[in-house]
């Protein structure tokens, strides 16, 4: 914004800014040698309690964009495994049932290595 030196408090010389820490978006995403998988903008209830558990995770998440971006790339190049954090969502027992009813291979993360995940720095 431009302005002379007697405008600068001017209101048509302002630009508002609003920060609300309230806010909050939560994202899931996935990427692979060569390919990157399906940006997820996932529903956030916000508060304490609100963040993804299990059941919003295979809702919102594997049964969502990862399961038909899985089948596209298994069938272009094999047998692969799928790497995820050590999230509780991703731990839970019912979690892993889901992975297993898909044939789906995960690979064992190691607790507290997030070097191991090449997601994280994106």
């Amino acid at each position: 914004v431009t302005h002379c030196e007697d405008e600068e408090y001017d209101e048509d010389c302002l630009i508002p800014t609003f920060k609300q820490s309230s806010f909050c978006v939560m994202v899931w995403a996935c990427i692979m040698k060569g390919k990157k998988g399906p940006l997820v903008v996932l529903e956030y209830p916000g508060g304490k309690g609100g963040g993804i558990n299990a059941q919003r995770y295979q809702e919102q998440v594997l049964e969502g964009k990862l399961l038909d971006f899985w089948e596209d790339i298994k069938s272009e190049r094999g047998d692969i495994a799928f790497q995820q954090d050590g999230a509780p969502s991703h731990r839970a027992e019912t979690t892993m049932k889901w992975f297993d009813n898909h044939d789906i291979d995960v690979f064992p993360h190691p607790p507290s290595s997030p070097d191991a995940n090449h997601i994280e720095p994106v």
